[in-house]
């Protein structure tokens, strides 16, 4: 019995959709992570760089 070609072309590709999504979350969840880092950088540098 061989595959049928349309399943394994389908399957393969849900299986690369899954990888490429999972990247995604990831990459964006570090993209968060530094914007709160930033965000925190910046409060806390604020009063001394509206000094005089």
């Amino acid at each position: 019995m061989t595959p049928n070609p349309w399943k394994v072309a389908a399957w393969t590709s849900l299986a690369w959709l899954a990888v490429l999504g999972l990247t995604v979350v990831g990459f964006m969840a570090v993209l968060e992570r530094q914007d709160r880092q930033l965000e925190l950088l910046l409060e806390r540098n604020a009063p001394a760089s509206q000094a005089p």
